[in-house]
């Protein structure tokens, strides 16, 4: 990537992140989670992406809520994230929880793949 593509990367990322702001946000990171619900794919990509680069486990808490109470493609997205940000044991009690008992088929599946980070893709198929 050059650093012109940096650069327009970049840019883009913010854009989603101020078309997403609430006023109450505090940082990126509120405003990128915000956009895990929003109904463009290339929104909801960007901010995967940007969560994940970013790297913040303050951002996983509210991820934690929008896997459980998100629209189908937001709980796909923070599944996603959740998969690349964290591996610890409470990521794992929710990508379990998802993985059994979302109402979706595809986030189902999703949850059950990314329980292979913790070596154990077995266990929702037991």
């Amino acid at each position: 990537m050059t650093p012109k593509d940096k650069q327009d990367y970049w840019s883009l990322s913010m854009k989603v992140a101020e078309k997403y702001s609430h006023p109450e946000d505090t940082d990126i990171n509120e405003s990128l989670v915000w956009a895990l619900e929003a109904d463009d794919e290339t929104d909801r990509k960007i901010a995967v992406r940007e969560l994940i680069a970013l790297n913040d486990l303050y951002a996983a808490s509210r991820i934690y809520w929008l896997v459980i109470n998100g629209s189908e493609h937001a709980r796909l997205a923070a599944v996603e994230v959740l998969a690349a940000l964290c591996k610890d044991m409470m990521t794992l009690h929710y990508l379990v929880n998802v993985s059994l008992n979302d109402k979706s088929a595809a986030v189902r599946y999703a949850a059950t793949e990314a329980l292979e980070i913790f070596d154990i893709p077995r266990l929702c198929n037991s």
